[in-house]
């Protein structure tokens, strides 16, 4: 809604009527009605020079008409004061609730990270094997210049260079899982980061409770009627 439509609303009116003392608790809800959509009646709104919004109020009884004026303007600058000030008090909320969901995967993430890493020592143990590998590779290729591929020795290296590539294989894959539990210990530690210093922000922000508007000029008493009656 534009600030238009805000000034004449039914919640700033019924509120400005029960300040003025004209709406009770006690009050039929059919007078209550009538009452308040009498004087959203004679409510007008405009926009003025800058940023400025002029409201006026008219009424049969011209000091009934500026304390109208006056307090429905009141009340919509409280109002939208306490509207800014929730949905800053909502974001600020859901950034914190970001905040810990994010925290909790970053924590699960690292546990994770080191749980793995203390049962696997991938890399040094394929650095191992691959240098035997390669040894077993060169007597290979030495021992099938003598002998043939039934002959015992030949036999034993090459099941044992079998099991090296699977291994290797194997671990291989799991520098992968090493890897990529890094990277979510990275990623959750960034998006942590950047939550929490936005979670900062809408704290100072919301700590800034200030009307954006004021009451620049308040309503005085008509000096002559705005049309017959």
């Amino acid at each position: 809604r534009t600030e238009a439509q805000i000034v004449p609303s039914r919640m700033v009116i019924e509120e400005a009527l029960r300040r003025l003392g004209q709406l009770t608790a006690e009050m039929p809800l059919p007078q209550k009605d009538a009452l308040v959509q009498s004087v959203r009646g004679n409510i007008t709104t405009k926009q003025g020079t800058g940023n400025t919004l002029d409201i006026a109020a008219t009424s049969v009884r011209p000091r009934e008409a500026q304390a109208i004026a006056n307090i429905v303007a009141r009340v919509y600058l409280e109002k939208t004061a306490e509207e800014r000030n929730r949905n800053k008090r909502y974001l600020r909320e859901s950034i914190a609730e970001q905040v810990r969901l994010v925290k909790s995967n970053l924590e699960r993430a690292e546990e994770n990270l080191m749980r793995y890493q203390s049962n696997k020592s991938a890399a040094g143990v394929r650095e191992s094997f691959a240098s035997r590998l390669e040894t077993l590779r060169l007597e290979y290729d030495r021992l099938s210049k003598m002998y043939t591929d039934r002959h015992p020795r030949v036999v034993a290296i090459k099941d044992e260079i079998k099991y090296l590539e699977s291994n290797i294989i194997s671990l291989s894959q799991s520098e992968l899982i090493a890897s990529r539990l890094a990277r979510e210990v990275r990623i959750n530690e960034e998006l942590y980061l950047i939550l929490s210093r936005k979670h900062k922000e809408a704290l100072i922000a919301e700590s800034e409770q200030m009307e954006n508007a004021t009451i620049i000029d308040p309503a005085t008493l008509p000096r002559a009627p705005v049309r017959s009656r």
